[in-house]
């Protein structure tokens, strides 16, 4: 029988929680944190319920996007319970790559500048290669 107190062992003190060996949950087998599709989550959930940790162990949960039972609450649930990704104002595609080169001209790395404008970093670096492309083909024009 694997437990969360046999599983906090093995986190190693880096990522092990102190909140773990108060747990309800530490001494009993962990399957019942983890269902299967044909299980009931409501025996994982009374439990959780009557435990004093459980705003830590939601709160982990939440921070380290676990699955399973956690808290009390499913890995769906818990996801409901995450902020939305903050979306930038609507731009066109010029003005974005326009606005993306500024800011990288300004020492904004790609995660920073995603971050402000509400856009995955890949968009940003898709913004970059189009900027070199055309900077590539004035100079090729010119030649």
């Amino acid at each position: 029988m694997t437990t969360f107190a046999t599983l906090s062992g093995l986190i190693g003190a880096t990522h092990q929680q102190d909140w773990v060996s108060d747990a309800l949950c530490a001494a009993l087998d962990t399957d019942l944190f983890y269902p299967d599709k044909a299980d009931t989550e409501a025996e994982a959930k009374r439990v959780c319920g009557m435990c004093e940790v459980r705003p830590q162990c939601l709160q982990s949960a939440l921070d380290n996007r676990e699955w399973g039972i956690w808290g009390g609450t499913s890995a769906s649930e818990r996801q409901k319970m995450l902020p939305r990704p903050v979306r930038g104002p609507v731009m066109s595609r010029v003005e974005r790559d326009a606005e993306i080169m500024r800011r990288v001209a300004a020492g904004e790395t790609s995660e920073e500048i995603a971050a402000q404008l509400g856009i995955h970093p890949r968009t940003v670096g898709k913004a970059r290669a189009r900027a070199r492309e055309t900077t590539q083909s004035t100079v090729t024009e010119a030649a």
